[in-house]
């Protein structure tokens, strides 16, 4: 099993209009599968996440955020 883990902290200038795009590749980054979209999120906020990826663990995996400005 494989799992990822991280903690989330957002400030008071993160508009929430923008988003957070948390996204996981088994292939090298050919392909991208969403694993949450942070939208709507105002500071000051601290959180954990964790999430099961086993399904996407390979030699080649890849995890990603990219950030989508309003």
């Amino acid at each position: 099993s494989a799992t990822l883990d991280f903690d989330l902290r957002i400030t008071d200038q993160v508009d929430p209009a923008d988003s957070v795009i948390l996204e996981i590749s088994s292939n090298g980054g050919s392909s991208w599968t969403t694993l949450e979209d942070f939208t709507g999120l105002s500071g000051p906020l601290a959180d954990s996440r964790t999430y099961d990826i086993s399904s996407y663990a390979t030699a080649d995996t890849q995890i990603r955020f990219r950030i989508m400005p309003i």
